[in-house]
């Protein structure tokens, strides 16, 4: 026990030495740092925008009203922000890392693998967004004037960890054929766009859309439960053990895949 708290520890430091790093490369551009920070917010507040001009011609989507929409959207806009900072930047990379031959140097440092590749860079600029988005949060769940319990938000805290892990789990599965293919931009674009189902009520897919992102790949789950979770739908018992067994699953997966697949890897010097 001591020495699993001293290896947390460890690598708690080292990550904050990572952010320390980034936070003096960041600023050190401010012009680019402040126009992606506008960047993202406009993104978010378009997305708005684009489910107000569908609530112009309708009054719910898939049984969903305006401000719960609202409350999904902010939902989503959050997990999203998360990823970008601190987990997506680093699997970004995976391509250039393997052309570059730094795995050489990668493998022989006294570190966990996939703990140095998915945490040594962090990009504060989408973390900007995050403040508008608990804002509109907030707004939302006050205008529908049911506000969540306890329970609520413990079940929201919960869900909202699992939809992370998920979205880790799926990009990092994803970025480790990078070993097999090398060059797998289009894919890493594909699974971008089929993780931005994410912010729509999952009510809204047919039968076999529904299974597909519930089950399948359930990229529904991510935003859509911690969203029901406040607004105090009814969440499945079923749906919900689910989602904590594929988030478990996908860790434990994609850790054993990436194991296996940097197998392949060819060094930079061989």
């Amino acid at each position: 026990m001591k020495q699993l708290v001293l290896k947390v520890k460890y690598y708690v430091s080292l990550w904050k030495e990572f952010l320390s790093m980034q936070i003096k490369r960041e600023i050190s551009f401010r012009s680019s740092f402040l126009l992606e920070v506008v960047s993202y917010i406009f993104w978010f507040v378009f997305n708005i925008f684009f489910f107000s001009v569908i609530f112009s011609h309708r009054k719910s989507i898939g049984g969903w009203g305006p401000y719960e929409v609202l409350t999904l959207v902010s939902i989503n806009q959050l997990i999203v922000a998360l990823y970008d900072s601190f987990l997506g930047p680093n699997l970004r990379r995976f391509q250039t890392y393997i052309e570059r031959g730094d795995f050489d140097t990668f493998l022989i440092k006294p570190i966990d693998l996939q703990f140095f590749v998915s945490t040594r860079f962090v990009e504060l600029k989408p973390l900007f967004s995050m403040p508008v988005a608990i804002i509109t949060l907030i707004f939302a769940l006050s205008m529908r004037g049911i506000p969540p319990g306890a329970f609520e938000i413990l079940m929201f805290f919960l869900s909202f960890l699992i939809g992370l892990v998920i979205r880790y789990g799926l990009g990092f599965l994803v970025m480790s054929l990078s070993f097999y293919f090398v060059r797998i931009s289009a894919l890493h674009s594909l699974q971008r766009e089929l993780l931005s189902f994410a912010g729509y009520p999952i009510s809204i897919y047919e039968k076999f859309a529904k299974v597909f992102f519930t089950f399948i790949l359930p990229v529904a789950l991510i935003a859509n439960l911690p969203a029901q979770a406040l607004l105090k739908y009814r969440i499945s018992c079923g749906i919900f053990l689910y989602s904590c067994f594929f988030a478990v699953f996908i860790l434990i997966f994609s850790r054993k895949f990436f194991n296996q697949a940097i197998r392949r890897y060819e060094s930079a010097s061989s």
